[in-house]
């Protein structure tokens, strides 16, 4: 009977199959109800997505990662002007009693340090981006793949149901 709903017979076989169910009373009752149990859960249940679907979720995507970047770069900016607030307060004490060489020795050694905490700073940023990237990459695919497992498992349940039914109304009548 499966074979007839899914299209899989050949003409002959579609005439022979039909002949049968206009002899056999309980086989053209079964026929019938799992025709009826059949129409009654056909439904398209996949909606086609619109035509720009991917264009408005990848402009999405580059907009978060957009936002995550200019976050990270408004802490390393405060970051840069609190070091930079705190040289400055450390060189005005330091400054205190020196004479202008020792002054210029000073703000040379701060210029050096800030440039390497700089360069420290963005090597950090580089190597966090590099880890953070591969899991989030990893984390849609690996959402990707549940949503393609749920979605069989969900075709699975739905045809459960549907033998279930057929088998309901198949031994209840």
């Amino acid at each position: 009977m499966m074979k007839y709903f899914d299209g899989e017979y050949n003409e002959l076989e579609y005439e022979i199959f039909e002949e049968h169910l206009k002899c056999c009373k309980k086989c053209a009752f079964d026929f019938t109800s799992m025709k009826e149990v059949l129409s009654a859960v056909e439904t398209d249940a996949l909606a086609d997505p619109p035509e720009d679907f991917e264009a408005r979720v990848m402009e999405k995507v580059r907009c978060a990662k957009s936002a995550k970047r200019q976050k990270a770069s408004k802490w390393i900016t405060i970051l840069y002007n609190s070091v930079a607030v705190i040289s400055v307060l450390l060189a005005a004490v330091l400054m205190s009693g020196k004479n202008i060489s020792d002054l210029i020795n000073i703000l040379k050694q701060i210029g050096m340090c800030l440039v390497s905490f700089r360069s420290l700073i963005q090597t950090v940023f580089t190597i966090t981006m590099g880890i953070v990237n591969p899991i989030a990459d990893a984390l849609i695919i690996l959402r990707q793949i549940s949503a393609a497992i749920m979605q069989e498992y969900v075709y699975m349940v739905a045809a459960l149901i549907l033998v279930a039914l057929g088998m309901n109304k198949l031994y209840t009548n």
